[in-house]
C-alpha cells in the first residue's frame, strides 16, 4: 500500500490491471518465499539444537541474522516485492516452529533488541540531520508555512484515537490468544504504541523520492509531518508512560508475587548464612570481622542478629494456603509454583551433566531440556505439568512398534533383505537405550525437584499448602508416565 500511494504520489500512471498484479506480488510473493526462506532456516535450527551448547546458540543466532537479510534482500531485488512482507513472513514461521529449539531465546532477544536499538539511533540521527537541515533552509527561504505545523497535533490527535479504536476492536480476539490480554493492558498498548523509526525510514523515502522525481517542498512537509508526530509521541507518551502503566495498576506487584519474591529472598539470606558459618569455621578465616562481612554482604545484612537466627529459619514465611487469593490471584499462584517447579528440574538436570550422569551435546540431554522449555510455554497458558508428554517417547514407540508390524506383514509375502533386519535391529537398540535412559533421568530430576520445592515452600509451622501437593501430584504423574515406558 505504501508503495502504491509513493507511486501516485510521484505521478507514476498505473493501469488496473498493471495494479492488480503489482498488489498480489507486493502481498503473496513476498510472504510466500519468506514462508519457504523461514521453513528452511526452521530445519537447520532444529538441526543444530543443543541445549548445552554456545556454539549451537551462537550458529542460530547467525541464522536468525541471516535468514532475516537473506529475506529481505533476495525478495527486493529478485522478485521485486516486498521485502517487509518476506521478513515478516520469515520471523512468523521461526516464532511458532524453532522457540523450543533454541539454545537459549533470552540470549537471541537481547541480540536483537540491541540490533533494533542501534539501528533506531542511526534512523533518528539521519531523520534528524534531513529534518534540521530543512528547518534551517526554512529560515531564509520559508520553506513551511503555519499550516504545515498546525496540522502535526492534528494527525497526533488522529492517530491516537485510531490506534485506540483498533486495539479494543480487536480486544475479544486478544484476550483469547496467548496469555490474554486484559482491559488495562489494551489502553496500555494503545497509549505506548510509539511510532518512531519505521516512520521516519518511510519518510525519508518519501522525502527523497518525491525531491528527485518532482521536485518542490512537499517531501520535506512530509518530512516535517512525520517527524513532529514523532516527537509528540516522544514528549507526551514516552514520558508518562511510567505515570499511566502506574496508574492503571499494571507495576505493581500482586500479592501472590510479593509472596513468591519474599520466599526467594529468605532462602537467599538462609543460604548465605550456611555458606557463612561453613567459611567461619575454617583455619585462614577465624579472625575475620563479623561486622565487616555482615556490612558488605547484603544476603547477611538483616534486621536480626545472626546468632537468633537458626539455620533453614524460614522467617516470614507462611503457608500459601494462609493468602487470601481470588480466584485469579489463584491461578497466577499455580502458574508462579510450576515455573519454580521446572527451574529445579532444569537445575537438576545440569547437576546430572556435571556429575557425568547425563552426557554433554548428547540427543538425551537435547530432548530433555526442550521438552522443559515446551512445558513452559503451556504452564504460563494454564497448563498443569506436562513435560514428560513433550519428549515424544510414548508417540515413537507406537510409531516403531507400528513399523515393526508392518516388516512382520511383509515377511509373511516377501522375503525381508538381511541388511533391513539388522538395520532395524540397530535402530531398536538405539532406540530402546535412549529411550530407557531418558525416562530414568527423568524421575530422578522430578524426584530432586520435588524435595526442592517442598522444603522451599515449607512453612515455618512445617505444614505444606495444599498447591505445593497438587504440583507434587502433577510430578507423580509425570514420574508415573516414565515407570509405565519402562514397563
Amino acid at each position: 500500500v505504501f508503495l502504491i500511494f509513493l507511486d501516485l504520489t510521484t505521478g507514476a500512471e498505473t493501469e488496473s490491471r498493471s495494479l492488480a498484479g503489482f498488489v498480489l506480488r507486493m502481498m503473496f510473493a513476498g510472504g510466500l518465499i519468506g514462508f519457504l526462506f523461514g521453513s528452511v532456516t526452521v530445519l537447520m535450527i532444529r538441526k543444530n539444537s543443543d541445549k548445552t551448547s554456545s556454539r549451537a546458540l551462537l550458529l542460530q543466532l547467525l541464522l536468525t541474522l541471516g535468514v532475516a537479510f537473506a529475506t529481505f534482500v533476495f525478495v527486493e531485488n529478485y522478485i521485486k516485492s516486498s521485502g517487509i512482507t518476506g521478513v515478516v513472513a520469515a520471523s512468523i514461521v521461526l516464532a511458532g516452529y524453532s522457540r523450543q529449539y533454541f539454545s537459549n531465546v533470552e540470549i537471541i532477544d537481547r541480540v536483537w533488541q540491541m540490533i533494533e536499538y542501534f539501528a533506531s539511533v542511526i534512523i533518528f540521527t539521519l531523520a534528524g540531520l534531513i529534518l534540521g537541515k530543512a528547518l534551517v533552509a526554512n529560515i531564509k527561504i520559508k520553506t513551511f508555512e503555519v499550516r504545515d505545523y498546525a496540522i502535526i497535533p492534528i494527525v497526533y490527535g488522529a492517530l491516537m484515537t485510531l490506534r485506540l479504536g483498533l486495539v479494543f476492536s480487536f480486544h475479544k480476539y486478544l484476550n483469547s490468544i496467548g496469555y490474554g490480554v486484559t482491559g488495562r493492558e489494551a489502553l496500555m498498548i494503545s497509549w505506548s504504541g510509539l511510532r518512531g523509526a519505521v516512520n521516519l525510514a518511510l519518510a525519508i523515502v518519501v522525502n527523497l523520492e518525491i525531491t528527485n522525481k518532482v521536485g518542490g517542498n512537499e517531501g520535506s512537509r512530509f518530512l516535517l509531518i512525520v517527524g513532529g508526530v514523532v516527537f509528540l509521541m516522544l514528549l507526551i507518551n514516552a514520558s508518562t508512560a511510567r505515570f499511566v502503566l502506574s496508574s492503571l495498576g499494571l507495576s505493581n506487584l500482586s500479592q501472590v508475587e510479593t509472596e513468591v519474591l519474599k520466599y526467594i529472598r529468605t532462602k537467599f539470606e538462609d543460604s548465605a548464612r550456611i555458606v557463612y558459618d561453613r567459611l567461619a569455621e575454617k583455619e585462614e578465616f577465624e579472625n575475620h570481622t563479623s561486622g565487616t562481612v555482615i556490612n558488605y554482604v547484603s544476603s547477611l545484612n538483616v534486621k536480626h542478629s545472626l546468632d537468633d537466627i537458626p539455620l533453614r529459619s524460614h522467617r516470614h514465611r507462611r503457608s500459601f494456603d494462609q493468602l487470601d487469593l481470588s480466584a485469579e490471584e489463584d491461578k497466577l499462584l499455580l502458574k508462579q509454583l510450576r515455573n519454580l517447579f521446572y527451574s529445579a528440574l532444569r537445575a537438576s538436570y545440569w547437576d546430572q551433566l556435571k556429575n557425568g550422569a547425563l552426557p554433554i551435546r548428547s540427543v538425551v540431554s537435547n530432548i530433555l531440556f526442550t521438552s522443559i522449555d515446551v512445558a513452559r510455554d503451556g504452564v504460563n497458558k494454564g497448563e498443569p505439568l506436562k513435560d514428560f508428554k513433550y519428549t515424544n517417547l510414548a508417540r515413537t514407540k507406537e510409531r516403531y512398534n507400528r513399523h515393526l508390524v508392518r516388516i512382520d506383514q511383509v515377511s509373511k509375502y516377501l522375503p525381508v533383505p538381511r541388511f533391513m533386519i539388522e538395520l532395524y535391529g540397530k535402530v531398536h537398540v538405539a532406540y530402546i537405550y535412549n529411550g530407557v535412559f531418558l525416562s530414568i533421568i527423568v524421575k530422578e530430576g522430578h524426584k530432586m525437584a520435588q524435595k526442592v520445592l517442598q522444603e522451599f515452600a515449607t512453612g515455618v509451622d512445617g505444614s505444606v499448602s495444599d498447591k505445593i501437593d497438587t504440583i507434587i501430584e502433577e510430578s507423580q504423574q509425570q514420574i508415573q508416565q516414565a515407570e509405565n515406558y519402562l514397563l
